[in-house]
């Protein structure tokens, strides 16, 4: 006997990881206006690390760690709550901006429609405050280089909670 868990919602094992789901749902969904004039898709970059650290706009999704609590309801049913990390990362002369507009336009996609991602096995996403990430002063980094070199950084933590039950 093989005991196999699986998405509740799905009725079936994930077949994509959930952190590659979210960043997935935060690039398709770019588009959607949230009355936050963010840069076009095209100028932002979405991954799950930071890799070559290319462009300009950097959207970042980490794993975390992850937490599993038994339901006495049913048979082998778990609750999970994945935790994950979302880093933003901005530079160049309007990356303190485009920073600002990112983290609302991040909230507004998850915040305001916390079952966005049901069709990936997700029951529910949230989404905790963005907190800057303190950075070497501009007078310590840019001594005698171009302004557009600029860079600002924050972070939000995003549980993502699903069930699973044993088949």
């Amino acid at each position: 006997m093989v005991n196999k868990l699986l998405n509740a919602r799905l009725g079936t094992a994930f077949t994509t990881d959930p952190t590659i789901s979210l960043k997935n749902y935060l690039y398709n969904n770019w588009s959607t206006s949230t009355g936050y004039a963010v840069p076009d898709v095209a100028n932002v970059k979405f991954d799950t690390k930071f890799g070559s650290f290319t462009g300009f706009n950097l959207v970042i999704i980490e794993d975390m760690p992850k937490t599993s609590k038994g339901q006495t309801l049913g048979k082998g049913r778990v609750r999970v709550t994945e935790t994950k990390r979302i880093q933003v990362w901005c530079r160049g002369l309007s990356g303190k901006n485009n920073l600002y507009l990112i983290e609302k336009h991040i909230d507004s996609l998850i915040n305001a429609n916390p079952t966005g991602m049901n069709t990936d096995g997700i029951d529910i996403i949230e989404l905790d405050d963005f907190t800057a990430i303190p950075m070497i002063t501009d007078d310590e980094i840019f001594k005698g280089k171009p302004q557009s070199q600029e860079a600002w950084r924050s972070r939000a933590t995003v549980r993502l909670v699903y069930d699973l039950y044993q088949a």
